[in-house]
Order: structure tokens, then sequence, then C-alpha cells
């Protein structure tokens, strides 16, 4: 696709009447790709952080995975709480 000379925050998610769009960090003025890039990044970082959530989740609800956390220690995953 080729890239737009032009860039709009109007069209942003999160842009919204009357506040419009909330940049008190100015990540705008580093320009549109440094933007897309950070937006990129917080989307990974929230993947990660519910993948994390899930992983309490299923612990907390007694789920352990089979095998050896440590085979020299003899320490299962099991016995871990």
């Amino acid at each position: 696709a080729p890239k737009s000379s032009t860039f709009s925050t109007g069209t942003e998610i999160g842009v919204t009447p009357p506040l419009g769009l909330f940049d008190p960090l100015g990540f705008l003025s580093r320009g549109p790709d440094v933007y897309r890039r950070y937006q990129e990044i917080e989307i990974k970082h929230g993947r990660l952080a519910m993948a994390a959530t899930l992983g309490v989740i299923v612990t907390e609800a007694g789920i352990r995975l089979p095998g050896y956390l440590s085979l020299d220690q003899d320490l299962k995953f099991a016995d871990v709480p």
C-alpha cells in the first residue's frame, strides 16, 4: 500500500469530541512512523498481559504442567504453590 504524505490524527482510535486527541507526552511530534510503531508495541504488550493474566487464572484453578521444573533439585511444577 502506498504511504500517505499526510498524517491525520482525526481518524485515530480513541479520538473523541470534545477532547480530541490526548497526547500529553508528545508522541505525535516524533512523526507518523514512530507513532505507528508505538501503537504496535502497545498491542504486543497488551497481548502479553492477557496471556499472563490467563496464566494466573489457570494456575489458581489448580492446573499445573506435568514434569520437572528442576531435575537437579527434584522439583516438579506441581510442587510450586
